[in-house]
């Protein structure tokens, strides 16, 4: 685990071998499925997939790494820092090179990324498999478990076919496919994607389901239809398919039942939350976003930019709740703090949030204003800024209305699962914004830089594996 946050070190360090027993007993009935170095090992599902509690903590274990080796935390911070949402001080090279987009196909945090990545889709790929031929497992929880591992290999591919264009499609454990595997188009990645996601939406239950994979649940901690429904929005908005993206989004938002925006921005991200699609746990311990996003001495891995507290409109109720700020030595640093437990003793009230019903109601605005249809995609809009106590934005120009949109992402997803990169990424004009603020990082901006390098380590062992252009 890698410590990039001086106030977060000595809480992290005092419970790390808590961690190492928690996860010891947890998941010993699965280690040769967590252990495993994808995709170069065979493994014993016999013993894995033996019955419904040892194959429900093989899918239980990939959502665990999400959150203990501090995957969601970095795919937060560092595309951050790729953007203008975050100032780097962290003097190692790796942070330097994602803040000054000057990234080398060597590094590490880089590097790690892609192995975390592909390592939870082997994993997802096994689960697959080896249900499909595991006569013991109830056959309930065994659609759910597969429903799950479906969407949660399509989760994982959608940040890499996002962070580094075209990329290998590895559906399968076997190795002498996946050691020479060459890379697919974005389109192709797309459409399993998609593939992926309309299996799970037949397999996955409509209820929050509870550890045993049966009964319904008030934890927010396992995928449902709903989640699937979430991702499929989003991926039909990055791919422009504006009907499909409007049709998913609205069946989350109709769903009042079920999902609803928290009116009070503080209840965000506590456990369970309303506005939760899908969260996922460290349990017994709070999120890692909380300590090592939190400043509480001078920053020695990063800060929330100027460029983002800037951008926030006078009176958003956003910027007092999700902003923290420390005045240290005369200097004034803001940090996010839309998680606000930083110590790992507290007990659980937050789960680091993965989907929420807020990004629906962006997406929907954003496809209805693409559409024509600018009325619609005005009511989605001022929704979100009711919700910060703003006033409704009024205007007849699509791409006024758009600019707004992208600004309301900008402000209410900020810190959260790299929503800026990806969104300047997307849509077609990141040039302005990320030549400008190149060169006050540190950096030269080149069209290049809004993909990441195929890690070098990665094409040594596979030779089919080319790498992006400039790189």
């Amino acid at each position: 685990m890698k410590i990039i946050q001086s106030q977060a070190t000595n809480t992290l360090t005092r419970y790390s071998w808590v961690l190492v027993i928690l996860f010891d007993l947890i998941f010993s009935s699965c280690r040769k499925l967590v252990e495993v170095q994808p995709p170069y090992t065979q493994l014993n599902s016999d013993i894995v997939f033996s019955d419904d509690a040892t194959a429900t903590s093989a899918m239980f274990s990939i959502f665990s790494q999400m959150s203990s080796d501090m995957l969601t935390y970095n795919m937060s911070l560092y595309p951050g820092l790729s953007a203008d949402e975050f100032i780097n001080y962290s003097p190692e090279l790796p942070s330097i090179q994602f803040y000054s987009n000057s990234l080398s196909a060597d590094n590490t945090i880089n590097g790690e990324l892609w192995t975390k990545f592909y390592s939870q889709i082997y994993q997802a790929n096994n689960i697959i498999e080896s249900l499909a031929k595991a006569p013991n497992i109830t056959a309930g929880v065994k659609q759910q478990l597969m429903g799950e591992a479906y969407f949660t290999r399509a989760y994982l591919y959608f940040y890499l076919v996002n962070y580094y264009g075209e990329i290998p499609l590895v559906i399968t454990t076997n190795y002498k496919i996946n050691a020479t595997v060459f890379r697919s188009s974005t389109t192709e990645v797309y459409k399993q994607i998609e593939i992926d996601l309309q299996q799970a939406q037949k397999l996955l239950a409509t209820y929050f389901v509870g550890v045993n994979g049966k009964s319904e649940s008030t934890e927010r901690l396992r995928p449902t239809i709903w989640a699937a429904n979430a991702l499929l929005s989003r991926m039909y908005l990055y791919t422009k398919n504006w009907e499909k993206a409007i049709e998913y989004s609205s069946t989350l938002i109709n769903r009042s039942d079920l999902f609803s925006l928290e009116e009070d921005l503080n209840h965000v991200f506590l456990k369970n939350s309303r506005e939760a699609i899908w969260q996922i746990t460290l349990s017994p311990y709070n999120t890692m976003e909380g300590p090592f996003f939190t400043l509480t001495t001078t920053p020695s891995s990063s800060s929330l930019s100027n460029r983002l507290t800037d951008a926030f409109e006078s009176n958003d109720k956003r910027y007092s709740s999700w902003v923290g700020t420390l005045i240290d030595n005369g200097q004034t640093y803001h940090y996010p703090f839309k998680y606000k437990v930083f110590d790992f003793e507290s007990p659980v009230s937050e789960y680091t949030m993965i989907l929420r019903l807020a990004e629906q109601h962006l997406i929907r605005a954003e496809s209805y204003a693409q559409m024509g249809d600018l009325n619609k995609a005005l009511s989605d809009l001022n929704v979100i800024r009711k919700r910060a106590e703003l006033p409704d934005f009024t205007s007849s120009s699509k791409e006024q209305i758009i600019a707004k949109i992208q600004h309301e992402r900008q402000i209410e997803l900020f810190s959260e699962l790299g929503h800026r990169w990806l969104d300047l990424k997307r849509t077609g004009d990141p040039e302005n914004i990320l030549a400008a603020v190149a060169s006050e990082k540190g950096g030269a901006w080149s069209s290049n830089w809004l993909l990441y390098p195929i890690p070098q380590n990665e094409r040594s062992k596979n030779h089919n594996l080319s790498q992006n252009l400039g790189y």
